[in-house]
């Protein structure tokens, strides 16, 4: 789908659609309805290039049942949060080691996926204990003498994994440089993060004593969150660039040479 004929309707000398789709017996092929006027109605299309709508839908939904899965495990099965951490923690293992295998012929790469991961899980444990040690928020259904559940830490490492997936898919979408840090970057750390404390929030897995708030989530957590994601992403572009290492998302954002 280009966007200049889906949206403003150009004609290329006379004939519909771009000169690619007007080969020699081949006519525009057909996307059906609901796809394409999902992205005519989007504002963030007048960003976009050549997107694959199918796959593109198919990754995101793969990664908002995950997120659900996720967050109702968290909420029914809060008070056992060694269990929960132990099993996000055997995640975290889990990937770590399809990560090595998948760049057996480029370990930068793997190191690289390795660090994001870590450093997400070591800054996220840090705000957490500033957060509940100033009594800005407090889970609940645990032991008095605990402050932060087991499976928080590894949630925050987990959570780079799944907004970096995002940021995969999304990317190659866009060209202009404005569109891939709002839709490629800001959106998955706006959307996902506050979506999945939403559901614990409102299970009683923790609360907040922010004011004023919507379905439990303050508005202070919204921008803190969406700073905590975006300047990691800013870190790791850093950190590409300087080692030189082509990883597809933060090569799309920065010149690695």
């Amino acid at each position: 789908m280009e966007v200049a004929s889906f949206c403003f309707s150009k004609r290329y000398n006379g004939q519909p659609g771009p000169p690619r789709l007007r080969q020699a017996g081949h006519a525009p092929k057909k996307q059906g309805v609901f796809i394409p006027l999902l992205f005519y109605i989007c504002p963030f299309t007048f960003f976009m290039q050549n997107p694959s709508l199918n796959y593109t839908v198919k990754a995101l939904l793969f990664v908002f049942a995950k997120l659900l899965a996720a967050s109702l495990l968290i909420s029914y099965f809060k008070s056992e949060h060694y269990a929960i951490g132990s099993l996000f923690l055997g995640l975290i293992l889990i990937a770590f080691v399809r990560s090595y295998r998948r760049f057996a012929d480029n370990r930068a790469q793997f190191w690289v996926a390795t660090f994001g991961i870590c450093i997400t899980l070591l800054l996220g444990l840090m705000a957490e204990i500033w957060g509940t040690s100033q009594g800005h928020w407090q889970y609940l259904a645990i032991p008095n003498d605990i402050a932060i559940p087991f499976w928080v830490p590894f949630a925050w490492g987990l959570s780079y994994k799944t907004i970096y997936s995002v940021e995969k898919v999304l990317l190659p979408h866009f060209s202009n440089g404005l569109g891939k840090w709002l839709v490629g970057i800001v959106l998955p750390a706006l959307v996902l993060p506050i979506l999945g404390e939403i559901i614990v929030i409102n299970n009683g897995t923790w609360h907040y004593t922010w004011q004023p708030q919507w379905l439990g989530m303050p508005l202070i957590p919204v921008v803190l969150l969406v700073v905590f994601h975006v300047s990691i992403v800013i870190l790791m572009c850093g950190i590409c660039k300087w080692f030189s290492v082509k990883d597809p998302v933060y090569a799309a954002l920065v010149d690695i040479k």
